[in-house]
């Protein structure tokens, strides 16, 4: 993909994601609302496409990545991300994040597969969801998907 038609999209993305954020029901009493973090990253992607569009032309290559290994990691990564998206909603934020973690850790993890990557895949994927769902339900105090456990 060249950089002008990913600085393309990035750019549409963010303006998509923000002026969705806009849906968002206004929480009284707080400062940050749940449309604030979405905002905030969707300036930063609008930013970086617009670096992208500025750049095009300047760098060698086609930005995409060369070996197969490399592809279909990130094949993986844009489906397994399509999946979350999908599946966040019915199985809740806890069993959704836990997976899509473990999942992703294994995709990009090279090298050897035995008992013990397994197990600090795990160990990174809960404290991923532990450290995540405490600082948005409590420091935020924004709902997550409740899924099964609602």
């Amino acid at each position: 993909m060249s950089d002008r038609l990913s600085g393309l999209v990035s750019v549409g993305c963010a303006a998509f994601v923000f002026l969705w954020t806009f849906r968002f029901p206004p929480i009284t009493g707080y400062a940050l609302g749940p449309a604030f973090f979405p905002r905030l990253i969707s300036l930063g992607l609008f930013l970086c496409g617009l670096l992208l569009l500025a750049r095009r032309g300047r760098a060698g290559g086609d930005g995409f990545p060369a070996a197969p290994r490399e592809r279909g990691a990130l094949a993986v990564t844009i489906g397994l991300s399509g999946l979350y998206l999908v599946a966040l909603e019915p199985m809740g934020f806890v069993v959704a994040t836990f997976l899509y973690v473990v999942v992703l850790t294994f995709v990009m993890r090279v090298g050897r597969r035995d008992w013990r990557v397994v197990a600090e895949n795990v160990a990174f994927a809960v404290a991923v969801v532990a450290v995540v769902y405490m600082l948005f339900r409590f420091g935020f105090r924004v709902p997550l998907p409740r899924g099964w456990f609602g």
